[in-house]
């Protein structure tokens, strides 16, 4: 929060935060008796039950810099191969419940999902509290129509076989010639 009369530049040492944390935006101005939203992500590569970084400078122009520590959680989670499978007509959503997350820790969990695929959409973020299971609804909207296996792989001969008729009488001999050659 800018509770002055001037604007002011800041930024984050962006490269304090490591590889297992990150913060969105890194930089910016504020405007006078303006406020700003700065979120920190945390994405660990490994199960660690402490995770920390410590005295992250926050330079504010004209001001003395500012020092943040963070900190996380990283616990395993027993993988769940499970096969769920989704028809739905285009344009027709459908919903169901990918298997449930349980928090082991002593701490409530805020997690934030990626879905990257415009056919798919999920909740923004989920909260598990300590000791809890949190089952995440997925779903899913096609947009165009979508082919069974049986039918990619039909599909696909299909297009093969389009693409040998439509090649030239010589170049289908000079093929076999070199077959023959290489035998």
């Amino acid at each position: 929060e800018n509770v002055g009369d001037i604007g002011t530049k800041w930024r984050w040492n962006a490269d304090g935060f490591g590889p297992e944390f990150s913060v969105s935006p890194a930089e910016g101005f504020l405007n006078p008796h303006d406020e700003t939203t700065i979120e920190i992500f945390f994405h660990p590569s490994h199960v660690n039950d402490d995770l920390r970084r410590d005295n992250i400078a926050l330079f504010v122009e004209g001001a003395d810099p500012l020092f943040l520590t963070v900190t996380g959680i990283c616990v395993s989670q027993e993988p769940k191969e499970e096969t769920i499978t989704f028809t739905t007509p285009v344009r027709v959503p459908v919903t169901q419940q990918i298997p449930a997350i349980k928090n082991t820790s002593d701490a409530t969990w805020t997690l934030i999902p990626v879905i990257d695929n415009e056919f798919w959409s999920g909740p923004p973020t989920l909260e598990i509290l300590p000791g809890q299971e949190v089952a995440c609804e997925l779903t899913y909207r096609p947009l165009s129509m979508t082919m069974s296996e049986a039918e990619e792989a039909a599909a696909a001969e299909e297009e093969e076989a389009k693409e040998d008729a439509g090649r030239p009488v010589e170049e289908e001999a000079a093929e076999e010639e070199e077959e023959e050659e290489e035998e």
